[in-house]
């Protein structure tokens, strides 16, 4: 809306600047659509598990990522 401001602040953490009188409606909006389309990013086994696996070329190994979240 007018007068927020949604800034990326690096890697996964991004700033939302709005009035207090609308942070919580704002932030449930986020959330609620989050939550809804989230899943459609992995398939069915990964859910199941809470995360995925891939292999890893920085670190080498496997490596473990839990399905994505939204923390506020």
């Amino acid at each position: 809306m007018q007068g927020d401001f949604v800034g990326h602040i690096g890697g996964d953490d991004f700033v939302m600047i709005t009035t207090p009188e609308r942070s919580r409606l704002i932030a449930d909006a986020v959330l609620s659509n989050f939550d809804s389309r989230i899943s459609g990013h992995y398939d069915d086994q990964d859910l199941k598990r809470g995360h995925i696996t891939v292999l890893s070329s920085r670190q080498g190994g496997v490596k473990k990522f839990d399905i994505m979240s939204i923390t506020f």
